[in-house]
């Protein structure tokens, strides 16, 4: 029994030094991105406290990847709002609380090392990117300005937002994905947040109401989307003229007559 005591002692204390070396790697990351709410990092505290009494590993500079799904959203939602208002096309859909929600859901944390080339020019571009923490730099053949810089609070790829949200044809967008106009490589050690393509589409697909207005607000609309705003406008009109039509006595008398009129001839018919 006192061996017994004496090893779950042992262990909590290793707990407790392991959980003391990174609070202040996790405080630090919490702090840099705006979670000031105590309830929350409290929480995230101990959550990582079980995951390292589970003995599991807990990377303290990736805090995202460990962390239950909860806190995951939870910090998704507040870290990346101002990352994603940064984006002109972006910060309207903040008015749909809604469709925002499942655009900061969809957000995943990518953690890459210096030097890493994260796209070439030429290639597929299939996620847009929000730098969180770190720098990446920017370059293309054709560009005379040379290496550019990107910082936390930068994005990469809105042309990707722009295609698959432009209404073309019936289907939605092409199949031609776009490319990358220049190179991404990381001077630093990087946090981004990628909104993947088919994640994109999946929301595009499964909101078409919630979409078509947000294509209204940013001026994204095709001659099917007026077709279809002018189509309902006039059966509102239709049905707002009907019921003035029936809110009047008079009209409500003729109308009664006209149906008394009709059963009678087919009484007679």
């Amino acid at each position: 029994m006192q061996t017994y005591m004496q090893l779950a002692t042992e262990t909590l204390e290793k707990i407790t030094r392991k959980l003391k070396y990174k609070r202040l790697d996790i405080q630090l990351w919490l702090s840099n991105n705006g979670i000031k709410d105590k309830g929350l990092q409290e929480e995230i505290m101990c959550s990582i406290r079980d995951i390292i009494k589970r003995k599991e590993d807990f990377d303290e500079h990736r805090p995202l990847l460990n962390l239950p799904q909860k806190h995951k959203r939870d910090i998704k939602r507040l870290v990346c709002k101002s990352l994603l208002e940064n984006v002109p096309t972006l910060g309207k859909a903040s008015k749909d609380k809604y469709l925002w929600s499942l655009i900061c859901d969809s957000l995943k944390p990518v953690y890459l090392i210096e030097n890493t080339y994260i796209i070439r020019q030429g290639e597929v571009l299939d996620a847009m990117l929000f730098i969180n923490q770190g720098t990446v730099c920017t370059f293309s053949t054709n560009d005379e300005n040379g290496i550019r810089c990107l910082n936390k609070g930068d994005f990469f790829g809105e042309e990707l937002l722009n295609w698959v949200l432009a209404p073309l044809a019936s289907s939605g967008p092409s199949e031609q994905i776009p490319l990358s106009k220049i190179t991404l490589k990381c001077k630093t050690k990087v946090e981004v947040f990628s909104l993947w393509v088919d994640d994109l589409k999946n929301i595009v697909s499964g909101n078409h109401l919630r979409i078509k207005k947000f294509r209204r607000i940013i001026g994204c609309t095709d001659a099917k989307d007026e077709l279809e705003d002018l189509a309902a406008k006039s059966l509102q009109a239709a049905f707002a003229a009907f019921h003035r039509h029936m809110a009047d006595p008079k009209q409500k008398t003729r109308t009664s007559l006209a149906r008394k009129a009709t059963k009678c001839a087919m009484c007679f018919s």
